[in-house]
């Protein structure tokens, strides 16, 4: 098995909730120049939701740990600002090969 970032797999994480809960279409909403996970307002959860704790509130993750879903000061923005780009990149990818195989006949 590959060895696996503590931060990439607390990232892994965050994104599996956040596309539970919001759909795998989030990451575009992410303005990457702003992000800043030691800004309340522009980290991932406070671009998304507006602020940092109501992005915990509205996830139900006030109870339990948020930096256990990346969502903390200790992951840096690169790391964030990579798995967004990646995810936007397969989102767009998927779409495109929906549009290639056009509709089904029946």
């Amino acid at each position: 098995m590959p060895f696996v970032s503590r931060d990439t797999r607390l990232i892994r994480e965050g994104v599996q909730l956040l596309n539970r809960r919001l759909g795998k279409r989030w990451p575009f909403r992410i303005k990457m120049k702003k992000l800043n996970m030691s800004d309340s307002c522009n980290c991932v959860l406070g671009q998304l939701f507006g602020h940092y704790n109501d992005g915990k509130e509205e996830l139900g993750i006030l109870s339990v740990m948020p930096w256990d879903h990346g969502f903390n000061s200790s992951i840096s923005n690169e790391a964030w600002l990579e798995t967004i780009k990646k995810l936007g990149a397969h989102i767009q990818a998927e779409r495109q090969r929906s549009k290639d195989n056009g509709p089904t006949v029946r």
